[in-house]
């Protein structure tokens, strides 16, 4: 993405509301990774804070005239409960438990 630090600085700062979530190796709560033209978020799983993420999303994709490839996006939802029916665009899909993504040409399953 072509926006990566403005999209990054505008998740941030903005109101958008947005509430990262903390990995064991970052001991730090962390919102998006950045790499060439590859992002990666890490948001907390609530349905209101997915809600801003959506909306965040949008406002900065209509203020740019950026566009975002929802056939290379998928979430993964951690936790017990079954991922929400949020869907930003019909092209995303939420992975299942076990399903692997390639991110940065690696495989994660």
């Amino acid at each position: 993405m072509l926006f990566g630090e403005t999209l990054s600085s505008y998740l941030r700062y903005s109101s958008a509301g947005i509430k990262g979530t903390t990995l064991p190796i970052a001991r730090s709560i962390v919102l998006d990774v950045e790499f060439a033209n590859d992002t990666a978020l890490y948001v907390d799983g609530e349905i209101g804070n997915l809600s801003h993420v959506q909306n965040a999303l949008q406002n900065f994709l209509e203020a740019t005239c950026a566009s975002l490839n929802w056939n290379k996006s998928v979430g993964l939802w951690v936790g017990e409960e079954p991922h929400p029916t949020l869907y930003p665009d019909p092209a995303f899909q939420w992975l299942h438990h076990g399903e692997p993504v390639q991110y940065l040409g690696c495989l994660w399953v």
